[in-house]
């Protein structure tokens, strides 16, 4: 059954009417790719210069301040470099709000600005050995290990639909789209991954 509202947060999650799938492997043993979704986790647009994120990150509890082309992490909660000037922030269900809230009242007299996104944006956690090789079918980045490695961020296309990835380690992907594209996406890596096996938690 797919994911329902979660008691104390108000609608459904991104996987809302996307059916479970289990596809075996064609050689036996456990699926090359699962994929689930972070129901209900916040996420947040900031946008600001190097100097404020010190106040971000003591409100937040980490530094916020990511490498270009990385991501931050601490707990449940991630700094995902988007661009000079911007990050997002993925914090557990239900704190955005009085982040979001926080960060403004530290930064009343700064140029800066921090966007509540968490109903436009999905977050699909994956894991399994095959992620590389499944993102690569329809994805034209360098996803190599050697060049892409932990820690690292891109936004990119994948087939047809924008995305970011977030490799946390070689089995352990995050990969954020657009809630509207969800079921796009997950049925897309449902397919590629076929020849793998794959599962889709919903």
């Amino acid at each position: 059954m797919a994911s329902q509202a979660k008691p104390g947060l108000q609608g459904n999650s991104a996987f809302h009417g996307i059916q479970a799938v289990s596809h075996p492997h064609p050689e036996g043993g456990k699926p090359g790719l699962v994929i689930e979704e972070i129901a209900f986790q916040g996420k947040l647009n900031l946008r600001c210069d190097g100097a404020f994120h010190k106040a971000v990150t003591k409100i937040v509890g980490f530094d916020t301040n990511a490498a270009s082309n990385r991501m931050n992490k601490a707990g449940e909660r991630y700094a995902v470099w988007l661009g000079p000037d911007e990050v997002m922030l993925l914090v557990e269900a239900g704190a955005e709000a009085a982040l979001a809230q926080q960060i403004n009242d530290a930064g009343s007299n700064t140029h800066m600005a921090v966007t509540d996104i968490t109903d436009a944006m999905t977050c699909l956690k994956l894991s399994g050995d095959s992620i590389r090789a499944v993102l690569a079918k329809g994805c034209a980045l360098d996803l190599h290990k050697d060049h892409f490695k932990a820690g690292d961020v891109a936004q990119t296309i994948l087939s047809h639909a924008g995305v970011t990835l977030i490799c946390c380690a070689d089995d352990s992907w995050l990969v954020l789209c657009r809630t509207s594209f969800t079921d796009y996406v997950v049925s897309y890596l449902a397919d590629a991954a076929l020849d793998c096996g794959c599962q889709v938690k919903a």
